[in-house]
């Protein structure tokens, strides 16, 4: 069992943090503020509110109106849309466009490429603007309202001025190009070690919110007779239950070299060209030893076949809706690395509707938005769900 090192550079997501955290203060102080309001008379509930939207008061909806202001811009909304929300006469109707126009303003361009610095673990570099490349391409996905199964599919790159170019520069061949799969500054800050298991690791942590073992058992994995020796159960430590699945992953980027590159024709002998030669501390491996193919439930034989496995499985959709229902609700979005976070758990949360909440607008993300961010984020932020939890946490 060998130790997963984690990237330079993951510290990085720690000053993109603050951030969120003098946001996350000005949330507090405004929702102490409104306390003392007309309408902190309501009774508090830890499930979701079926409260009709049309009965909250101008306060409630103003409550809500910050939230929405804090989470896109960072910022509080401006005196006079607060003063316009006060005096409208049908003040549901007045948060509603101003919930449109938040989420569809620039101001949520800053925003997501904090979040997604934080999300990826790298960026705010003047320095090296190509560890921006991650962030810039999920931030171009959701500003320009594209399905977000592109983060893991995209046959392109954002450069520094904001545009789309056709490929990327790791030099793989449009047919194996993946979203942030192939990046080479994602793939040179996870090279990390000589296994290519940091990118089996962050892929899973980024897109489909786990860390192995795989909770999946639907997925294809080795068996015994399949993964190499070293990988294999030993008298303390069972190897072979992270391995199995893991092993079969790191092989779509054998073809990639330490540099990010593609080399159609590894130097190697080995499958990989990264597992240290006899001499050095280890052994060439080459698996699977039974010559089993790489496969889920389809052949999988490079990131691109990958990342449509992963955009097609339906972790990849509840994934997507648990970041930004916790990116909206001012939840932990997580962190990157060996000791990174997955973001809040609605699914195992103590609190009453939780996972209902995660149940729901996962189905709305996939079926009513078409994995589209932004317009999913205009609809939870109108929504009862969102007002009645702003109000009456």
């Amino acid at each position: 069992m060998h130790k997963y090192n984690r990237p330079m550079g993951c510290d990085l997501a720690s000053s993109h943090s603050l951030r969120f955290l003098g946001m996350s203060i000005l949330l507090l102080i405004h929702i102490l503020g409104l306390a003392c309001s007309k309408s902190s008379t309501q009774s508090n509930t830890s499930s979701t509110s079926t409260t009709s939207s049309s009965s909250y008061t101008s306060d409630q909806l103003l409550n809500a109106f910050r939230s929405v202001s804090l989470r896109t811009t960072l910022a509080l909304p401006k005196t006079e849309d607060v003063d316009a929300l006060l005096a409208a006469t049908d003040a549901k109707t007045a948060y509603d466009n101003f919930v449109d126009s938040y989420v569809g303003g620039e101001g949520l361009r800053a925003t997501l490429t904090d979040y997604f610095r934080v999300i990826f673990g790298m960026g705010g570099d003047p320095d090296d603007p190509s560890q921006d490349d991650p962030s810039r391409l999920a931030v171009y996905i959701v500003m320009n309202d594209l399905s977000y199964t592109e983060l893991v599919t995209a046959n392109y790159k954002i450069d520094t001025n904001g545009l789309q170019v056709v490929g990327q520069d790791s030099g793989a061949p449009l047919f194996a190009v993946a979203g942030f799969l192939t990046l080479k500054s994602w793939l040179q800050a996870y090279a990390g070690n000589n296994f290519l298991f940091n990118y089996v690791r962050e892929t899973a942590r980024v897109a489909s919110c786990f860390h192995y073992p795989d909770p999946d058992t639907s997925f294809f994995s080795w068996d015994e007779s399949n993964i190499a020796t070293k990988y294999l159960a030993t008298a303390d430590i069972n190897c072979h239950e992270c391995h199995k699945t893991m092993n079969v992953r790191r092989s779509v980027w054998y073809k990639f070299d330490q540099n990010g590159s593609y080399r159609d024709t590894p130097s190697s002998g080995n499958m990989y060209g990264h597992e240290p030669p006899p001499g050095t501390g280890g052994s060439e491996v080459s698996e699977p030893l039974q010559g089993a193919g790489f496969k889920y439930t389809d052949v999988i034989t490079t990131p691109a076949t990958l990342g449509q496995q992963i955009a097609a499985s339906d972790r990849f959709g509840r994934c997507a809706a648990r970041r930004f229902l916790a990116f909206s609700l001012g939840y932990d979005t997580g962190s990157a690395g060996q000791n990174g976070r997955l973001p809040f758990d609605f699914d195992s949360s103590s609190r009453e509707g939780d996972k209902q909440l995660l149940d729901t607008w996962t189905v709305k993300l996939q079926s009513d938005h078409s994995m589209k961010i932004r317009s999913f984020l205009k609809a939870f932020f109108k929504s009862d769900d969102f007002i009645s939890r702003v109000n009456f946490l």
